[in-house]
């Protein structure tokens, strides 16, 4: 996410106080700033969603007036810059369901992540490196990747992560099992180096091979998953190198490939 537009709502509950919406910005601002997003990325608009001023239009309540000049909820988001559709990259596709068709065969779908596909085009099933003539519904699995043959994704199931701790309540440590997501892919890991503790801003390096990471500290870790998966770096591919850390339904951690061993 590199852009936000922050709804600050039932201001007509106050009166539509200046002195509020302001208080809200700073103390606001102040967390988001911390979390890495740049003022210019960040859009406020004070708004009632039980009355719908200032959702879809300008406002109309005077007191509101008086002090907010700015755009309504609808105009912040038609002004959000479209990111770039990557479809000189090679195809990708994440596979998150699988049904079965009324003849023999079956239909896969998903999202495209990146580059294009036309009928008739020949594909390759990663991880399981199967030519696309798909036969067998087992062969094709959730989370799997349908991918250029030609420029096929990595498979890997050690790799190097930059991520971001969150309010977690027991520090990450050496030999730390998590469940991954990826796109629709759930898998079992383990965080088994910690390579360099950084600065949450900055990106520096603070401490090498930290004994532990504490909540929310960012951090560059090794993991290894239970199976190969697909993977792809996030300077290459960022549809399809976040990642995400969860144990017990909770997620303790967000993160970036940074390399595939």
């Amino acid at each position: 996410v590199s852009q936000l537009g922050v709804v600050v709502n039932k201001l007509d509950t106050v009166g539509w106080s200046q002195e509020r919406f302001q208080e809200i910005v700073s103390k606001l601002g102040a967390f988001l700033r911390q979390a890495g997003f740049r003022e210019p990325d960040v859009s406020y608009v004070p708004c009632s969603g039980l009355t719908g001023q200032n959702l879809v239009c300008a406002p109309t309540e005077d007191e509101l007036l008086r002090w907010y000049h700015g755009p309504c909820l609808l105009e912040v988001v038609d002004k959000f810059r479209s990111p770039e559709r990557p479809i000189s990259k090679p195809f990708r596709l994440s596979v998150n369901d699988i049904f079965k068709g009324t003849g023999s065969g079956f239909c896969v779908s998903g999202r495209v992540e990146t580059g294009m596909v036309h009928a008739g085009d020949k594909v390759l099933v990663q991880p399981q490196n199967e030519a696309a003539i798909v036969k067998d519904m087992q062969n094709v699995s959730v989370g799997y990747i349908l991918c250029d043959p030609v420029k096929s994704i990595s498979v890997t199931s050690h790799f190097e992560a930059r991520i971001v701790v969150f309010n977690i309540t027991v520090p990450i440590t050496k030999g730390y099992s998590v469940v991954l997501h990826h796109q629709s892919l759930v898998e079992q890991a383990v965080i088994t180096k910690l390579v360099s503790q950084l600065h949450k801003s900055s990106g520096e390096i603070v401490k090498r091979r930290p004994r532990c990471l504490p909540k929310n500290s960012s951090a560059v870790v090794e993991l290894h998953t239970s199976r190969p998966i697909c993977m792809e770096l996030y300077k290459d591919v960022k549809e399809l190198g976040r990642l995400m850390l969860r144990i017990g339904g909770v997620t303790v951690a967000a993160g970036l490939v940074t390399k595939i061993f």
